[in-house]
């Protein structure tokens, strides 16, 4: 199995959509997915069969059903199979590697994680598995020269 575990605000939500959405009166509390990125994920997906554990602080207050209606209401096309948990320290690597070692009895699972913030992350994840969308919500998030960092990196598509 091949997993995502996926933030969404700088990755799938950027400032530049918010932006537009708001203009044209169509924002929809926080749901400002940019088109953009979510086609680049959409490709990801397609490409690789990935499934999807929401790492985003939206798993704070979500299910992983709403989870799923949030994503496909966007435009996403994924399964979300899954939320990591609130570690109290508030370390994002620490929350997935914690998923890993729960879900991974088993079957090997390969992953990636796609986040715009990697410090929290850095020391649990191995580097060749994370895929930095720096400055991600200013930026525009999500492109395809990220994507080509992990298709350099690895055997995945």
């Amino acid at each position: 199995m091949f997993v995502v575990f996926l933030d969404i605000d700088g990755v799938l939500v950027t400032w530049r959509a918010m932006a537009e959405k708001q203009q044209l009166g169509t924002l929809r509390g926080g749901e400002a997915f940019d088109e953009e990125p979510v086609a680049v994920f959409n490709r990801f997906i397609e490409k690789t069969g990935a499934k999807v554990v929401i790492s985003s602080d939206w798993r704070r207050f979500e299910t992983v059903e709403s989870m799923q209606a949030i994503l496909t209401r966007n435009g996403v096309r994924c399964q979300v199979i899954g939320l990591t948990e609130h570690d109290p320290d508030d370390l994002r690597g620490k929350e997935i590697r914690s998923w890993l070692q729960k879900n991974g009895d088993n079957e090997q699972i390969d992953y990636v994680v796609i986040d715009d913030n990697v410090e929290g992350i850095k020391d649990y994840i191995p580097a060749e598995n994370i895929i930095h969308v720096a400055a991600g919500l200013m930026s525009g998030g999500l492109t395809e020269e990220h994507l080509r960092e992990i298709w350099l990196r690895s055997s995945i598509g």
